[in-house]
C-alpha cells in the first residue's frame, strides 16, 4: 500500500488531472452508448458509471495537500495550498 501511495505522490497534480479527465470522458462515453443503444448494452451503462464513480474516488484522494491533507478543490490546480499556504509541487 505505501508503494501505491508514494507512486501516486510523484505524479504531478497536472498529469492526475489528465487521468481524472479521461476517466471521466471514457465513464460518460460509455453511459451515452449504453443508453443510446438499447437493452442489450446495458452493462455498457454500468461500466460507465462505475468509472465515473472510480473517478471521484480517485479525484478525492490525489486532489489533496500532501502537507496538510486538505482537499485542494477541482476547478484549477493551485500553486500554494488554500489552507496551510504551503507551496504545492507541480
Amino acid at each position: 500500500m505505501n508503494k501505491i501511495k508514494e507512486r501516486l505522490e510523484s505524479i504531478s497534480l497536472q498529469t492526475h488531472s489528465w487521468i481524472a479527465t479521461a476517466m471521466a470522458l471514457m465513464g460518460f462515453l460509455f453511459m451515452w452508448i449504453g443508453k443510446e443503444s438499447g437493452e442489450g448494452y446495458l452493462w455498457a451503462f454500468i461500466v460507465g458509471l462505475i468509472l465515473v464513480i472510480i473517478t471521484l474516488i480517485y479525484c478525492l484522494v490525489v486532489f489533496r495537500c500532501p502537507h496538510c491533507g486538505s482537499l485542494l478543490g477541482t476547478r484549477t490546480i493551485p500553486e500554494y495550498c488554500p489552507h496551510c499556504g504551503k507551496k504545492l509541487k507541480n
